[in-house]
């Protein structure tokens, strides 16, 4: 016969350990019509018209020219091949002045704007910043198959129709 913890211990309970606490992202990594050196979209979408950003780069991700905008993908090499990495170009927006309220209304008004969750997901990704210091940041991963015929991003053709974005090849 088999003893159940409460036949053994009644006094004691199983709970379950805490959940470690969610660390809050800094702020958001973009890469395209979102970014503040070049629009005025991100305002345009939050209302925030004060906020720090600065050039930072995603490593291991792809850029693809999916339509008339950008969309990146997790590079599916990057494990596989550690003598080249991809990165994106875009830039870092600081948004930890903001309360946790304000941010889920920045998150809410870029779902909405990127087609969240169908055409993007978001993910929280860690980017290099143009000081070299790691941030962790939400971006927007494009969620639709890509063809195989789809241009990836490279300094001839992306650079020529979006001059502001970038894709490195080597690290």
């Amino acid at each position: 016969m088999t003893a159940t913890i409460e036949e053994i211990a009644p006094e004691q309970k199983l709970v379950p350990p805490p959940s470690p606490p969610v660390v809050r992202p800094d702020g958001l990594f973009v890469y395209g019509t979102l970014m503040p050196s070049k629009t005025k979209m991100f305002t345009k979408l939050t209302g925030i018209e004060e906020f720090l950003y600065v050039p930072a780069l995603l490593y291991d991700y792809i850029l693809y020219k999916v339509a008339a905008y950008p969309g990146i993908v997790p590079d599916p090499n990057h494990q596989a091949d550690h003598n080249r990495f991809f990165a994106v170009a875009g830039e870092f927006i600081k948004l930890s002045h903001l309360s946790d309220e304000e941010f889920l209304q920045v998150i809410r008004s870029l779902d909405r704007y990127e087609g969240y969750p169908n055409l993007y997901t978001r993910r929280v990704v860690t980017v290099e910043d143009v000081t070299g210091n790691d941030r962790r940041a939400i971006t927007y991963i494009y969620n639709l198959p890509i063809n195989p015929h789809t241009k990836k991003g490279s300094q001839s053709d992306v650079q020529a129709q979006y001059p502001n974005y970038q894709v490195l090849e080597w690290r």
